[in-house]
């Protein structure tokens, strides 16, 4: 039997069904997609392979991501509204570019729990009191699962989620600096500062100390995460991101929140226990410094 028939007979030149798969453009299940992109498999490209729509999405959502905090949070209807139309909007282009090529269902068990909680409030209004403020609810719960469901499709690559993280991180150092700034009396904002106690431009100090948590948090998560090529390179990130959560610690610590101040060493130990082996020590030694010269302020 000739060398190119034993080949032909025991498969050896058979590729295999997840390469196929990629090739044909065709998606992989969730969980056999995990596993081959792990092997170095390609990852499968947004909405048919275009290159452009990826940034298409992200742009006007991280955009309301940043700038939101800064207009009272969104929380009032106001501002909300605004956000809303520009999520939908996004959300809805999205969706015609997506049914032209593949309607996808949710794929997640957390964008399942999303989808059922935003039918839920739509429910509600069939029997509210106040069906207006139920529509506004409904909404709010609508566009949180949007903007979940765009964030997923935009890929697994580690670029769209350093640009969410570091989107996060710097409005969270932005909104400290508001808080520490209207405190000193640096700046003006209404309701940054009251009764003693940072609220910065979201209004409410328990809000305030959430939100700068999940900065810090964040923020310790990139130092361990992010690489850089030269020692240089290692220095100056460390050194940069310990300063953004040392000013948002200082910050945090001044919204005087008791339940943030609970939380927040809670917090502290899961992110220890959490963090990937290689990128422990890193991340910790980075947010100890950041705590300790926040303390020493």
């Amino acid at each position: 039997m000739s060398r190119k028939a034993a080949t032909r007979r025991s498969g050896g030149n058979k590729l295999p069904r997840a390469t196929r798969m990629v090739r044909q453009g065709r998606q992989l299940p969730a969980r056999q997609g995990v596993r081959e992109r792990a092997r170095g498999e390609p990852e499968h490209r947004l909405a048919g392979g275009s290159t452009w729509v990826p940034y298409a999405v992200a742009a006007p959502l991280i955009g309301v991501l940043a700038v939101g905090p800064f207009f009272r949070g969104l929380f009032f209807p106001g501002e909300q509204l605004v956000a809303v139309a520009v999520v939908m909007g996004t959300f809805t282009g999205f969706w015609v570019y997506s049914s032209l090529h593949r309607l996808e269902r949710p794929q997640r068990v957390i964008e399942w729990a999303a989808l059922a909680l935003a039918l839920i409030y739509w429910a509600a209004v069939l029997r509210a009191v106040a069906p207006r403020a139920a529509v506004g609810e409904a909404l709010k719960y609508t566009t949180y699962l949007a903007v979940l469901w765009m964030f997923a499709r935009l890929g697994n690559r580690e670029a769209w989620r350093l640009a969410l993280s570091v989107t996060l991180v710097v409005t969270a150092f932005g909104l400290a600096i508001l808080g520490l700034g209207a405190a000193a009396g640096t700046f003006s904002y209404p309701g940054a500062f009251e009764g003693g106690r940072i609220c910065s431009s979201l209004q409410y100090p328990n809000t305030a100390a959430t939100y700068l948590t999940a900065g810090v948090i964040l923020a310790s998560g990139l130092a361990g995460w992010t690489e850089f090529s030269s020692r240089w390179g290692d220095t100056l990130l460390a050194g940069g991101l310990a300063g953004v959560m040392s000013v948002i610690f200082v910050a945090f610590v001044f919204t005087m929140s008791r339940g943030g101040w609970v939380v927040f060493p809670v917090l502290l130990v899961l992110v220890g226990v959490l963090f990937p082996r290689g990128q422990r020590a890193a991340g910790l030694a980075v947010l100890a410094a950041a705590l300790l010269s926040g303390l020493t302020v």
